[in-house]
């Protein structure tokens, strides 16, 4: 923002005025000195009453852009996040920063970046003496979060980690397998880590249930415990607490699966994220009672059976354990959810 300089006044400050005709004609110049002698002279109108050049940059704002327009706005969004298109595809490759506000002007960039989510274990127990098949959900992944200066058209690399892959198995007799860890994901060299996977136990012998701990992640998935089984996959920063008394197995509970809150909320909009999958007992299954978690699948008959599938991201997926007294049973434990990368904008101050 600039004054304006005249080069035609008096020294008693007196402007001059061009005077014209009706037709436009040139007439004469006159000087005229304001002269209506006020009781409150009020505010000049100039660039240091308007917008001086200390506002102006702290505002970001030099050349054509340092108007008292263009200040109240960037005033009125400053602080406000803008989101901008997620990154939710699994892969490896650059992210191009865009011009949200149009002005080419750097500006801060937000990311929340989330881990994939660990699948959940799969047991099946066919015939023998006795048939025990447990499994535990996957647990979601881990969050970082990082806040960084950028400027339209800065690359920076990019990872969005992989769900933990689901595992199918067909047998007549006993097949199990723990749930795969989901991939970490990255932006700009910060790391989140991805959700463990859930384990199982599978037997058709006189063996006792064994206590199977939860997986570790954001959100951590509950243990399959000896006593009344929690209802619901935990979600949202949850923290199952277990007694260390002796069960009527004998042995103490198993803890749940490492579980940090923080990590579960979105900084920037805000709003809660990330469940972990549901355990199964084939004869006792915990459910999903919120958006984003996925709960266990059991069955206590031959056939063919499927966990589901965590979908929001960074989700852990469901466990399946299967039980029957004969027959083929083939069973595919709960994939977890890949990872993402949320991004956002608003405008630098300073």
């Amino acid at each position: 923002m600039l004054d304006r300089i005249s080069t035609q006044v008096l020294p008693n400050g007196a402007i001059r005025y061009a005077e014209f005709d009706a037709a436009g004609n040139f007439v004469q110049h006159r000087w005229i000195l304001r002269a209506d002698e006020p009781s409150e002279p009020g505010t000049k109108i100039n660039k240091a009453t308007l917008l001086d050049d200390t506002t102006a940059n702290f505002l970001g704002l030099t050349g054509n852009r340092a108007l008292p327009t263009v200040a109240l706005m960037v005033a009125a969004t400053a602080g406000s996040w803008n989101e901008l298109p997620p990154l939710l595809t699994p892969g490896t490759g650059n992210w191009i920063a865009p011009n949200p506000f149009g002005d080419g002007q750097p500006y801060e960039l937000g990311a929340l970046i989330i881990g994939a989510g660990g699948a959940g274990g799969l047991a099946i127990a066919v015939a023998g003496s006795i048939q025990v098949a447990r499994a535990v959900g996957g647990a979601s992944g881990e969050t970082a979060i990082v806040i960084m200066t950028v400027t339209p058209g800065q690359v920076i690399p990019r990872v969005v980690g992989a769900g933990g892959v689901a595992e199918t198995r067909t047998t007549v007799g006993v097949a199990g397998v723990n749930g795969a860890p989901g991939a970490t994901s990255s932006f700009g060299g910060t790391v989140a880590l991805g959700g463990n996977g859930g384990r199982h136990q599978a037997s058709n012998l006189a063996f006792p249930a064994q206590n199977l701990p939860g997986a570790d992640g954001g959100q951590g998935s509950d243990a399959v415990p000896p006593e009344t089984p929690s209802p619901n996959a935990p979600a949202f920063g949850r923290i199952t607490i277990r007694s260390s008394m002796p069960s009527q197995l004998g042995q103490p509970s198993s803890p749940a699966g490492r579980t940090t809150p923080i990590m579960c909320v979105n900084p920037f909009t805000p709003k809660r994220i990330l469940a972990a999958g549901g355990f199964s007992t084939a004869d006792a299954v915990q459910l999903s009672a919120v958006d984003g978690a996925v709960g266990g699948t059991g069955g206590t008959t031959a056939g063919t059976y499927a966990a589901p599938v965590a979908t929001a991201p960074g989700c852990g997926g469901g466990a399946i354990a299967i039980t029957a007294l004969s027959g083929s049973v083939t069973a595919t434990s709960g994939r977890g959810a890949p990872g993402a990368i949320f991004l956002y904008a608003r405008r630098r101050l300073g």
